[in-house]
């Protein structure tokens, strides 16, 4: 019995030492201290032959430098390649800088209850990591701590204070990501180069975001920026290639340097009232953005702000605004026309240059410089007045302006450059002092010192002009548009900004057509006409040219698309120049004479079926819904002739084909076709049968054709 317990005993104490090396197969291969208390032993590690590192103990882990992980090898450092999976034990509260930096090996980690804070660059660069579960315990994430981790997803802890520089930069996977209400700050670059990055949720904790912390999240659509945050940092969203929208806080005082740079998909913004600062290249080469409204508390508009938004088309500067900065607006090849406020002193180098559709632009009184080449390339730039303010014009300042035809020096220039005006189409600048004074202006050589351009001759105040033919030339204007004798005040006020160069010919003309007294004396089409010939040629119109530039008013095109051809005229030239005036240009601002045929057509059906001028609100309603197609002609014809306006004409048959005629085919009606459609309403035919007949010719058929209205 006894020999059989000892055999039993004995099978027994094999089965268990064959229990316990299976258990044990794994050996340890190597062990140590890593603890940051102390003499360094509240937290030891050991590595097993599976890869596995464990680490346990109580409090905080040691902190590594690049010389321990890549010279001497301290710790589980010399092994780093064996490293597959890492448990770390409850009891631990800290994760030690560089603690895995650049473990590509292990994919998994466990981390403890106990965990409250994650050193810098723990994880980064831990490619092969694909996701991580944070205890609730953590309160901060340093800097470098997942960069370049590839989970697509993280969900931090509601315990999170605070997540530092660069914590997720380049994890190029992360696709969404929960910040909690607890945190307060995001630190630079903390989701740099997260391209799978969609949108983004920040919590009202959030005070401020860091320098290019979303830059290059290249997916990112939307941003929803609490109320709490007060501060952009520099370059935030730079290259955010396709966000669309985001909705500024009201909170925000400031806007970093570059912080939505190649924004390329943004199309409008609204800065909130207490920004007072913008910083240089906020909105820089932000291609698609048309509408951005700027706070009444702005001062400065810096460097580049709004450098080559090729899609702005206008923008109003609000009064406060002091000083436009370099290269502002360079770029803005779409923007049109721009009122500087009264408060701006200074515009920078380069501040619209090849901003080459301005064709308008008013300087302040209160200006004193114009930087170098600050118009450059503003090709459709013809006249620009210089405010008697002015002390200084930098050196290219309107270089390659080429329609530039007319410019005015104040007497209060004291500096200018040789090439200033290179390349433009001056002949002749006016300059506001004497022949004595303008030789006392420092000319200096501008930059391109191989260039030979000088400035274009220089019309002095003191030079002598015909006075008399001024007179008659601002009389005939008086007499003609105004149908009255020139008061003594304004027929000298008038002279002199022409002898003195403060004005074109071109400028004066259009002066008098646009003004509220010529508007209310309502000249019929003749009239006008007769008067241009008069003031113009000097001469009575001859009946073919009346009559040409009659059809072309009934065509629809405005007085000034006829203003515009008089004063580009050769005549117009002939006579400036007989008047030592410089003749300038002038080209109309209206839709319809810009050469839109289907604003044309749709004109044509004010004047010829209403009988009176468009309104720009309705010709522009009607043009838009052509268009786009969501109007067909059809509908928008037979809404102009069914109108209670047009009714009240009470026109006869015979009238009612001719408007027809005009209004839709766009000519005269030939005599047979006329009697036709007469007769066919004689016998029975409506006039809407009438005017669907028109509509769906094959004559309207070929003009829609041409005016690019769907039929």
């Amino acid at each position: 019995m006894k020999k059989r317990v000892c055999l039993l005993v004995a099978l027994l104490a094999l089965v268990i030492m064959g229990f316990t090396m299976n258990v044990e197969a794994a050996e340890i291969i190597d062990r140590g201290y890593c603890g940051g208390e102390g003499d360094g032993t509240n937290l030891t590690w050991t590595l097993d032959s599976d890869g596995v590192l464990v680490i346990e103990g109580q409090g905080r882990m040691k902190d590594w430098t690049f010389k321990d992980i890549y010279d001497y090898p301290a710790d589980w450092h010399g092994h780093k390649e064996d490293i597959y999976s890492v448990i770390i034990r409850n009891g631990v509260t800290s994760i030690g800088s560089h603690a895995f930096f650049d473990y590509n090996s292990f994919s998994s980690i466990v981390l403890p209850e106990s965990l409250t804070s994650i050193g810098d660059d723990a994880f980064h660069g831990c490619y092969s990591l694909g996701s991580i579960d944070l205890p609730e315990s953590l309160t901060s994430i340093g800097n470098y701590v997942f960069g370049g981790c590839s989970f697509s997803s993280i969900n931090l802890p509601k315990s999170l204070t605070s997540i530092g520089d660069d914590a997720f930069h380049g994890c190029y996977s992360l696709g969404s990501i929960i910040i909690p209400e607890s945190v307060t700050s995001i630190g630079d670059r903390a989701f740099s180069e997260c391209y799978s990055l969609g949108s983004i949720d920040l919590p009202e904790s959030v005070t401020s975001i860091g320098d290019r912390a979303f830059s290059y999240c290249h997916s990112l659509g939307s941003v929803d920026l609490p109320e709490s945050v007060t501060s952009i940092g520099y370059e935030a969203f730079y290259d955010c290639e396709s966000l669309s929208s985001i909705d500024l806080p009201e909170s925000l005082t400031s806007i970093g340097y570059g912080a939505f740079y190649y924004c390329e998909s943004l199309s409008s913004i609204v800065i909130p009232e207490l920004v007072t600062c913008i910083g240089d290249w906020a909105f820089a080469s932000c291609s698609n953005l048309i509408n951005i409204k700027l706070p009444e508390s702005l001062t400065s508009i810096g460097t580049g702000v709004f450098y080559f938004c090729e899609s702005l088309s206008s923008i109003i500067i609000p009064e406060s605004v002091t000083s436009i900065g370099d290269r502002a607006f360079a770029g803005c090849s779409n923007l049109i026309n721009i009122k500087l406020p009264k408060s701006v002193t200074s515009i920078g180098s380069h501040a619209f240059a090849k901003c080459s559709n301005l064709s308008s632009i008013k300087l302040p009184e209160s200006l004193t410089s114009i930087g170098d080449s600050a118009f450059e390339g503003c090709c459709n730039l013809s006249s620009i007045k210089l405010p008697d303010s002015l002390t200084s014009i930098g050196d290219s300042a309107f270089k390659y302006c080429t329609n530039l035809d007319s410019i005015y020096i104040p007497v209060s220039i004291e500096t200018i450059y040789r090439n200033t005006f290179a390349f433009t189409n001056l002949e002749v600048i006016y300059y506001g002092g004497t022949k004595e004074q303008w030789k006392n202006i420092n000319i200096l050589q501008g930059y391109d010192e191989d260039t030979d351009y000088t400035l274009p001759n220089v019309h002095c105040a003191d030079d002598d002009i015909d006075y008399e033919k001024l007179k008659e030339f601002v009389s005939r204007l008086y007499q003609n548009f105004l149908k009255r004798e020139p008061d003594e005040k304004g027929l000298n006020d008038w002279i002199d900004v022409l002898r003195s160069g403060k004005a074109t010919g071109a400028k004066v003309v259009a002066g008098f057509v646009l003004s509220p007294e010529y508007k209310a004396n309502s000249l019929s089409d003749e009239e006008y006409v007769t008067a241009l010939y008069r003031i113009i040629f000097e001469r009575e119109p001859d009946d073919a040219g009346l009559n040409s530039w009659l059809a072309v008013m009934k065509k629809g095109y405005t007085y000034k698309k006829v203003l515009s051809g008089f004063i580009n005229s050769n005549e117009f030239e002939n006579l400036c120049r007989d008047l030592g005036i410089v003749r300038g240009s002038y080209k109309s601002d209206e839709p319809v004479d810009q050469g839109n045929k289907i604003e044309a057509f749709v004109a044509r059906l004010y004047k010829v079926c209403l009988g009176r001028a468009y309104d720009q609100e309705g010709l522009d309603n009607w043009v838009r819904a052509l268009t786009s197609g969501t109007a067909d002609v059809y509908s928008v014809v037979a809404e102009f002739f069914n109108s209670q306006e047009f009714m009240n004409r009470n026109l006869n048959d015979t009238e009612f084909v001719t408007v027809a005629y005009l209004t839709i085919l766009g000519r005269q009606p030939d005599e047979l076709g006329l009697e036709n459609w007469v007769n066919n309403l004689t016998w029975g035919d409506t006039r809407d049968d009438v005017l669907y007949g028109f509509l769906g010719s094959q004559e309207f058929k070929k003009l829609c054709g041409e005016y690019g209205i769907i039929w």
